[in-house]
C-alpha cells in the first residue's frame, strides 16, 4: 500500500509540473488563430489518454494470476515510450531566459491569481477549467461505484461510463474552437 500511494503521489507531482508545460508550448508553435483549437486538441488527447488508460488498467488488473504484473509492465513501458516520443518534440527556446523562480508555491500560486485577476477572461477562464477539471475528477472517481451501487451493473457498465464521459469532454473542447 505504501509503494502504491508513494506511486501515486509521484505522478501527481509528476502531472503537476509537466501538464501546464504542454499548453505553454502551444503560443509558440501555433498562430493566435490557432491556439483556441490547439487547446481543445490537448483537452481532448488529455482526457482520452485518461479513458485509455482506465480501460486498459482495468482490463490487465482482472486478469487471473497476472494482472498485478501487466499491469506494472504496461506501466513501464509506457513510461519509456512516453521518453523516447518527448525526444521528437521540437525545441522551443525560453521565452524569458533570465526568468527567477519562485520555489514557494503558496506565494507564486497568490502572485499568479492576482496576475490573473487583473484580466476578467484570463481569470474568468482559469476558474472555468479549474472547476472543469474538479468536476471532472470527482466524476471518474465515482464511476465505479455509481455503476456498481446505483446502477446495478459491472466493470463493463463503469467502462461504458468512462468512454461517454471522456468522449463529451473532447467533443465540447474541440467544439472550443466553432463556439
Amino acid at each position: 500500500v505504501g509503494a502504491l500511494l508513494g506511486c501515486t503521489f509521484g505522478l501527481g507531482v509528476h502531472s503537476t509540473l509537466f501538464g501546464p508545460v504542454k499548453y505553454a508550448y502551444l503560443p509558440q508553435h501555433l498562430s493566435e488563430r490557432e491556439l483556441t483549437g490547439g487547446n481543445g486538441m490537448v483537452e481532448m488527447g488529455t482526457f482520452v489518454a485518461i479513458l485509455l488508460g482506465n480501460v486498459a488498467g482495468g482490463l490487465l488488473i482482472a486478469l487471473p494470476l497476472v494482472g498485478p504484473s501487466y499491469v506494472a509492465a504496461a506501466c513501464l513501458l509506457l513510461a519509456l515510450m512516453g521518453r523516447a516520443l518527448a525526444q521528437a518534440v521540437p525545441v522551443s527556446p525560453a521565452t524569458d531566459p533570465n526568468l527567477q523562480i519562485n520555489w514557494n508555491p503558496f506565494t507564486e500560486t497568490w502572485r499568479n491569481l492576482k496576475l490573473a485577476h487583473g484580466n476578467v477572461v484570463v481569470f474568468r477562464s482559469l476558474l472555468g477549467i479549474s472547476w472543469m477539471w474538479f468536476f471532472g475528477a470527482v466524476f471518474l472517481s465515482q464511476f465505479p461505484s455509481f455503476a456498481r451501487d446505483v446502477l446495478h451493473g459491472d466493470e463493463q457498465v463503469a467502462s461504458l461510463l468512462l468512454v461517454v464521459f471522456s468522449i463529451g469532454i473532447g467533443a465540447g473542447a474541440l467544439l472550443c474552437e466553432i463556439l
